[in-house]
């Protein structure tokens, strides 16, 4: 049997309590957010892998080791986005797979906040607007999921504008891959069985990029002006998921949307403090974000 960890889980706080009404994200108030706090247990599947299935908790841990180890943009986008759109129809059994974003983690949440402190010290904390740019690309601390059903179409029909509509008429959805680029032991992945999920406990929260040229690191994540995702309240209910010593041929790929509009369909995550890892070396992952097509089933949600 695995091992459960003990840590703690930033949830949703609602405005009326100081929470956020909106988030732009690679900016100044991703770090001053306030959140609402609790502790988790996070348990380790490690040596239970078959027994979750996308379809039915909304993750699957899986073996994959893509051709390169590149992470030049040019290598990713003509190399791994094939190969990943391949590996994906095979785990969801989807008809289409279009890879349309990624995204490098190689820094730590610590670093992002000693930096804004130098920077609120020298040129004063109400001189620093929380929409400023800044920061690096950093692992999420805070339970969320990446698009709502809006979210995933406003993203359709940014990505693949000429199809989106037909695209559309049958099942569908967003699915991320999450793989180590370096063996993980700080700050891993945690992730919530879809099924422990309840409609009330989510929060759609609009996203949006920094403003142009600020932050690089987030261009590719929106060719629009944003999208909605899903924040989460704390629920005791929620039971909690992580995959211990991630290597760089291992994935995790989850759900973020599915038009069958399910609690199946959606997978809620965050990285979390691992105790006994605080002092590893940051961790180097990368995910890549596709849309899914069924087009032999029909649409069934919204």
């Amino acid at each position: 049997m695995g091992t459960v960890v003990e840590t703690t889980m930033n949830y949703h706080l609602d405005p009326s309590k100081g929470g956020a009404k909106t988030c732009t994200f690679g900016t100044v108030g991703v770090l001053r957010r306030k959140f609402d706090t609790h502790t988790i247990q996070v348990n380790d599947l490690r040596g239970r892998e078959k027994e979750f299935d996308i379809h039915t908790h909304a993750f699957q841990p899986s073996k994959w080791k893509p051709s390169t180890a590149s992470l030049d943009s040019r290598d990713i986008t003509q190399t791994l986005y094939p190969e990943a759109e391949e590996f994906i129809k095979t785990i969801t059994n989807a008809t289409r797979v279009h890879c349309f974003s990624h995204l490098i983690r190689q820094n730590t949440v610590e670093e992002n906040i000693e930096a804004l402190k130098k920077l609120e010290a020298y040129r004063g904390s109400d001189n620093i607007s929380d929409k400023e740019g800044f920061g690096k690309t950093v692992p999420a601390r805070y339970a969320h999921i990446d698009q709502s059903g809006k979210g995933a179409r406003t993203l359709l029909g940014d990505n693949l504008p000429n199809e989106a509509e037909k695209l559309s008429k049958t099942r569908w959805g967003t699915v991320n891959l999450w793989r180590p680029i370096q063996r993980i032991r700080r700050d891993p992945l945690c992730f919530c069985d879809g099924q422990t999920i309840s409609d009330e406990d989510l929060v759609p929260m609009e996203a949006t990029p920094p403003p142009k040229g600020t932050s690089s690191f987030y261009e590719s994540v929106s060719k629009g002006d944003g999208f909605e995702t899903l924040e989460v309240r704390h629920n005791p209910k929620h039971k909690w998921y992580y995959f211990s010593d991630m290597q760089p041929d291992e994935a995790l790929v989850f759900k973020c949307y599915d038009s069958k509009n399910t609690s199946k369909s959606r997978c809620c995550h965050a990285s979390f403090k691992h105790p006994q890892m605080v002092n590893e070396a940051p961790r180097e992952s990368m995910e890549m974000r596709f849309f899914v097509f069924y087009e032999n089933e029909p649409l069934e949600g919204f």
